[in-house]
């Protein structure tokens, strides 16, 4: 696959930024309605993303994003909803995930000091910030 295909203009990111944005407000609302449970672990497990090839010319984002929500978000721990207490690997909130989507398109990585000396530190602002708020309870 060449990169040309990887990239697009500004007019399709800003289509897809704004299809991401409105399936997770489906999403959110959907939690927020109390339309899933905090935990279910069926007999799918994600194994039917196995029936969808990953192709050299992309797919539809629409039928991405059923995909991903057929067979991603059906099962597992659903960190959104308000009964877990739980630290997820990934961004639950739109202010992370924004977060996230700006360091990925960035790649600012926090992982090693001499690589991103700024983002490791900010990535330790943030975990003593995390702490503090724990010493409070």
């Amino acid at each position: 696959m060449e990169v040309r295909h990887l990239k697009s203009n500004i007019d399709n990111r800003e289509m897809l930024l704004s299809r991401i944005v409105e399936f997770t407000e489906e999403y959110i609302q959907i939690v927020v309605d109390n339309k899933v449970k905090p935990y279910y672990m069926g007999t799918n497990k994600g194994a039917g993303l196995r029936d969808y090839a990953i192709g050299e010319n992309g797919e539809d984002l629409d039928d991405i994003l059923k995909i991903y929500k057929d067979h991603v978000l059906q099962e597992g721990l659903q960190t959104l909803h308000g009964n877990n207490f739980v630290y997820p690997c990934c961004s639950s909130t739109f202010s992370s995930a924004i977060a996230s989507l700006l360091v990925s398109l960035t790649n600012s990585f926090p992982g090693k000091f001499l690589l991103c000396p700024g983002a490791v530190r900010m990535e330790n602002i943030i975990i003593e910030w995390v702490a503090g708020l724990f010493r409070q309870c």
